[in-house]
């Protein structure tokens, strides 16, 4: 007995493999739209006096640039006076924050009235975001250290007046202190 091959037969494995090809390229093409879709990332944790705080606008997956028009932290602690969350900052996009470039960032000074905690909170949302205005920044916990550090308790010097050389000891007593004047 002689087999004949249908001629349907390889019709349908045509079929079949540009059904997979298909089904192939949506994938990659919504794994595409979902890996760039612009997101706020806090980058600075931990805030002092003149602490430059990095805000990334970018997708976590790519080096998208995602033009945004302006980004608002929001920041509440539980054990401070801010218990109710306030607006802390709002950062429009211009030359000098340039969220174009995929960053905004702003100087934590003076200006900004914080007490210290460890247990900060920060959220964020961004807005004029090419079609995905309200892009989030998920709640990020920072440390806001307003210590100041203090002065040296005693200062040394040593060896001649006249010298060329001289040695100056000092001591600092805090744990945490990071400068002296």
């Amino acid at each position: 007995m002689i087999k004949r091959k249908s001629k349907n037969g390889g019709c349908c494995k045509l079929n079949n493999l540009i059904l997979s090809f298909v089904s192939l390229i949506m994938l990659v093409a919504l794994a595409l739209s979902v890996s760039s879709a612009p997101q706020l990332t806090l980058n600075t944790v931990t805030w002092q006096e003149g602490t430059m705080v990095n805000i990334s606008t970018k997708s976590a997956n790519d080096g998208s640039l995602v033009n945004m028009s302006y980004v608002t932290l929001r920041f509440s602690a539980s054990n401070t006076a801010n218990v109710t969350s306030i607006n802390l900052i709002n950062i429009t996009n211009t030359t000098a924050t340039n969220a174009d470039l995929g960053y905004v960032n702003f100087t934590f000074g003076n200006d900004i009235i914080l007490e210290d905690t460890a247990v900060g909170a920060i959220t964020g949302v961004s807005t004029g975001v090419s079609g995905a205005d309200g892009v989030a920044l998920a709640s990020t916990t920072v440390t806001v250290d307003r210590t100041v550090p203090q002065l040296p308790t005693s200062i040394t010097p040593t060896g001649t007046l006249t010298s060329r050389v001289q040695t100056i000891s000092a001591t600092v007593n805090e744990a945490n202190t990071t400068t002296a004047e």
